[in-house]
């Protein structure tokens, strides 16, 4: 099954890659029905939405041919592209752009190819404000670049061994949240190029899907659906005092803080 989310989050869009014919359906998330469908198409993949959300994307390919499908949602106009394909496609948010997982590069509207860009990736993410782009490879290591395709802004090593799997920004492109196919996730602080905390473990196997928002990791892995990690410094306090099963008592106040009076570390000890 192949699935994309509108940029307004409103309208969900999936297909059945496997189908003798694709189809793609529209369905509203909050009337909870369908509100259009596609005419069949030969071959089915990744689908993306593009316009604002009245554009949806559809890679396929097969032996003989390799296709991007545009079908516009408003008019049920239908236009292809030979030669742009793969197993994953990323949308510039200011529009006007886009690239696929195989290193394609094509430009909208109308679609046709263009040049630029990482090449081929595991993984690709634009930020929410189209300035960064961030493309993940099979040595774990994740490439920026800036909005536009036409600098290499730098390399983020691997935090562990594994390929790269997800990426994705957060609101205002301050982080990047990278998944492996190991299942870690490593923040990363945009601007300065630096790791922020440790790696983290996730349960769910391979990471498919990753989000940033506010305070909160969203993480979604091969065996685990959803996972949310709080990454407030609140959050953060209360793990550690989860973990732990109580704050600082006085006395280890007295030794690591000398210089300042007795706090309560812990919310139970408060009460």
């Amino acid at each position: 099954m192949e699935a994309a989310l509108s940029p307004d989050g409103r309208t969900l869009a999936y297909g059945d890659a496997y189908a003798a014919s694709f189809t793609a359906t529209l369905w509203d998330l909050a009337d909870r029905r369908i509100t259009g469908q596609s005419p069949p198409f030969r071959h089915g993949g990744p689908l993306a939405f593009a316009q604002r959300g009245e554009l949806l994307l559809i890679s396929g390919a097969s032996a003989a041919e390799e296709t991007l499908t545009s079908w516009d949602t408003r008019t049920g106009a239908v236009t292809t592209t030979p030669g742009v394909t793969g197993s994953g496609i990323a949308v510039a948010p200011r529009g006007g752009r886009l690239l696929t997982t195989r290193g394609d590069v094509a430009s909208l509207p109308p679609l046709r190819r263009a040049g630029g860009g990482p090449g081929p990736a595991q993984a690709l993410a634009f930020s929410p404000d189209g300035r960064f782009l961030a493309a993940g490879d099979t040595r774990g290591r994740t490439a920026l670049w800036d909005g536009d395709l036409r600098s290499n802004l730098g390399t983020l090593p691997p935090a562990v061994s594994g390929a790269v799997t997800a990426l994705a920004f957060s609101p205002d492109a301050g982080l990047l949240a990278v998944g492996t196919e190991t299942g870690i996730v490593q923040l990363w602080d945009t601007a300065g190029r630096r790791p922020v905390g440790p790696p983290l473990a996730t349960p769910g196997g391979a990471v498919l899907t990753l989000s940033l928002s506010g305070d909160a990791l969203s993480v979604a892995g091969k065996h685990l659906p959803f996972q949310r990690y709080d990454l407030s410094a609140a959050g953060a306090a209360s793990t550690v005092c989860r973990r732990v099963g109580h704050g600082l008592g006085q006395e280890e106040w007295a030794t690591y803080f000398p210089d300042f009076s007795y706090q309560p570390t812990c919310e139970a000890e408060d009460r």
